[in-house]
């Protein structure tokens, strides 16, 4: 019972103290908070529905998904698409891959952010060569030249 009485007490000390704070002070420590697990801080108003290319809302596949895809459909590169999204690169692949699994995803739709056709090309023969399609040991046997991003995307545009 005492250490639940300490800790009521301490929690309404720092709910005090969240409360003097000034609001723009509060939103920075909110906005770091976010970013330090990982997150991405959108400011209001600014989020976007996810459209498809007839610009209706995308059916069939979780919001995150279809954000991601337009997102990788409107960008120049992989690193453009994971900044639109606050997300890091392999995630964005990651969605991709989801993606692919539900048969939402089309090479059209992201064949502008795939690595040059000579490097899709060598990381296939790699693969083949391992006679593996797991990440580890093709990214050997190109004696690290590739990143996993890069060796993620050439197996999506594999299949």
């Amino acid at each position: 019972m005492k250490k639940d009485s300490e800790f009521r007490s301490l929690s309404a000390v720092a709910e005090h103290t969240f409360d003097e704070l000034p609001p723009k002070d509060l939103e920075e420590m909110q906005k770091k908070f976010v970013r330090a697990f990982g997150g991405a801080w959108m400011e209001a108003g600014t989020r976007k529905e996810p459209k498809t290319r007839g610009g209706k809302a995308a059916a069939g596949m979780p919001g995150r998904l279809a954000e991601t895809l337009q997102a990788v459909r409107d960008a120049a590169s992989l690193r453009d698409a994971a900044d639109a999204r606050g997300l890091a690169p392999s995630t964005i692949i990651k969605h991709l891959e989801e993606l692919q699994e539900l048969g939402k995803l089309e090479k059209k739709d992201f064949a502008r952010i795939l690595p040059a056709p000579n490097i899709l090309e060598e990381i296939n023969e790699a693969a083949e060569a391992v006679d593996s399609d797991k990440l580890t040991p093709i990214f050997n046997a190109l004696h690290g030249r590739y990143s996993f991003e890069t060796i993620r995307l050439a197996r999506l545009a594999g299949k």
